[in-house]
């Protein structure tokens, strides 16, 4: 495992999760997303997608929250949200993902 905060993987899995809840709470939540060629305002009727997620500039935090997603049998996926100076983004964000078991950000 590189570029993880190793002591944090260390915890015993119930400190584990109950630092993800609280992290989740701090820097996450729900998102929904249209589905592509969709325009205009989202309407609770129609079909999206949701998915909960996470956003930090830290990469190597997320990286280890990711394990202990992963450590508890949760997929999730990183990418990153922006560029230092893109929309006025100071420094690089990246965001993580959670995913449902095929690995689609849709929970139904």
């Amino acid at each position: 495992m590189e570029n993880v905060y190793e002591i944090l993987l260390s915890w015993p899995p119930s400190e584990q999760v109950r630092y993800l809840r609280g992290f989740f709470d701090g820097e996450g939540g729900p998102r929904f997303y249209r589905y592509k060629g969709k325009k205009g305002r989202h309407v609770m009727s129609e079909p999206h997608v949701r998915a909960v997620d996470v956003a930090n500039s830290d990469k190597r935090l997320l990286t280890t929250v990711q394990q202990m997603l992963k450590n508890l049998g949760i997929r999730s996926r990183m990418y990153l949200d922006a560029r230092k100076w893109e929309r006025k983004a100071t420094v690089d964000s990246w965001r993580l993902k959670v995913l449902d078991k095929e690995g689609n950000s849709q929970i139904r």
